[in-house]
């Protein structure tokens, strides 16, 4: 049943409990848009599967627990966006291998730790945002050198050293 369908929009509902795991059988699903739901648990691994997946939309839920390092299955990956949400732990340096990526949103979460250099190999990058977690240390340089790059968001973070110094003109 909808074997072919290849965008899910069910956004600014009230669907609560976890992602449906079942969602995993849409293997030609390239958009998921779930955002503002009331939506709550880890994002489900099986997801990962979808390896057509363009566009994953989970901004404005109560999702928990941790990004899965095996988003970065998903090479065709070109938005992330997982805003306002519960989610904690570090940010998978994996995510730096998304080569399709342009638009990376995971602020207002519990996010810790560094800033993976890694994100610096995303050179289609155009939105970063990170703002509100709890990030602490350096802004890595290189993230700043990302010529695609038109949106940084690294505000109520802990961070140290701006990357802007190391650019010589913009």
């Amino acid at each position: 049943m909808l074997a072919n369908l290849q965008l899910l929009s069910l956004g600014n509902n009230t669907f609560s409990d976890e992602i449906p795991t079942t969602l995993a059988n849409l293997t030609n699903l390239a958009t998921l848009y779930l955002w503002g739901n009331e939506l709550s648990g880890p994002i489900p691994q099986k997801l990962c599967m979808l390896t057509k997946m363009q566009y994953l939309g989970f901004s404005r839920n109560k999702l928990t627990g941790e990004i899965p390092t095996c988003l970065s299955n998903l090479t065709k990956m070109e938005k992330l966006n997982l805003y306002q949400n519960q989610i904690t732990g570090f940010i998978p340096k994996e995510i730096g291998t998304l080569a399709n990526l342009q638009d990376l949103s995971l602020g207002n979460n519990t996010l810790s730790g560094e800033i993976p250099t890694t994100l610096a190999n995303l050179t289609n990058l155009a939105t970063l945002y990170l703002w509100g977690n709890e990030l602490s240390g350096p802004i890595p340089q290189k993230l700043c050198m990302l010529t695609k790059m038109q949106y940084l968001g690294f505000s109520r973070n802990k961070l140290t050293v701006s990357c802007l110094s190391a650019r010589k003109t913009f």
